[in-house]
């Protein structure tokens, strides 16, 4: 005797279900499948097996039949369910990512403004010596670094500008050319 039973069961592409079977005393039979989610959803739980009892001779003929939406739509549920929850788990990872990519920008930005701010603060006291070659260059090194990273690098540029000019007027004929010449910003686009 030949039967297709198993060929018709894996024609449904149920992955992983429990089946089990109860035959009565008069030639009835109770069948009952219970489709196993992969998903991670509990709400899938509440789906309850796929019960049938009718004559054998019955689900000889139609078992294949009555069970082949119900579980299709079954295994469709966890498949969207499984699909929706990896996409949610890449969505927040993607989110992670975002996160902290904006906090390293924020950290940098906040670094860049506390470094102009200082300049600003040091060339503005009455202790800065533009004289002084080494803390002009120091200053001036500091703008340029944060030059690139400062939201208002327009501000950054004067300044820059601010620092050579009053070093200039401070004593024009002994200016240090070489500290000015490296600060040019007629070429500088960054």
């Amino acid at each position: 005797m030949k039967t297709n039973f198993f060929s018709e069961l894996a024609r449904l592409g149920i992955s992983n279900c429990n089946m089990s079977f109860l035959l009565h005393k008069d030639n009835s039979m109770t069948v009952s499948l219970k489709v196993n989610h992969s998903a991670e959803d509990n709400a899938l739980n509440v789906i309850p097996p796929l019960t049938f009892t009718y004559p054998i001779n019955e689900l000889d003929d139609g078992f294949f039949d009555a069970i082949n939406q119900p579980i299709k739509n079954s295994v469709s549920l966890n498949d969207n369910i499984e699909a929706f929850e990896i996409a949610t788990k890449e969505a927040q990872e993607k989110s992670k990512i975002a996160k902290a990519e904006k906090e390293k920008k924020d950290k940098i930005a906040k670094k860049a403004k506390d470094t102009f701010d200082k300049v600003k603060e040091l060339i503005a006291s009455e202790e800065f010596n533009f004289n002084d070659a080494k803390a002009v260059t120091k200053a001036l090194n500091d703008l340029q670094s944060i030059k690139s990273t400062y939201p208002n690098s327009q501000e950054v540029i004067l300044l820059i500008n601010d620092i050579k000019s009053k070093q200039s007027q401070v004593d024009l004929f002994a200016s240090d050319s070489n500290t000015l010449d490296a600060f040019n910003l007629d070429n500088q686009n960054s």
